[in-house]
């Protein structure tokens, strides 16, 4: 599971970088937490908040969006999993930390 985000983090040049090795390590432990909620069938579930808040960090963030979109599209596909609002909320604002540490900002 963490080899099918890691093709997609490489897909959109995101890599562990000296720079971002805290955020990236946040990163990965959250995905791993993530997965076992998901393999055992426990869904946050998302309100009226968190579908204000995850449109905004949508328009402030869309690059860390699309990677977030493209990891849910994958987790459906190849496990039939749907990621909630609220844990792709938590998974924007890593990516983005990601970004903002690494040199491409």
């Amino acid at each position: 599971m963490l080899h099918i985000v890691q093709v997609i983090l490489d897909q959109h040049n995101i890599y562990r970088l000296a720079s971002n090795n805290d955020e990236y390590e946040r990163f990965m432990i959250h995905l791993q937490y993530l997965f076992r909620r998901l393999e055992q069938g426990k869904k946050f579930r998302s309100s009226d908040i968190t579908k204000k808040v995850k449109d905004e960090l949508i328009s402030e963030y869309p690059e860390s969006f699309v990677v977030v979109k493209e990891i849910d599209e994958q987790l459906k596909q190849d496990f039939q999993w749907e990621i909630s609002d609220e844990e792709k909320l938590y998974l924007i604002v890593h990516i983005q930390r990601i970004y903002e540490k690494s040199s491409k900002y």
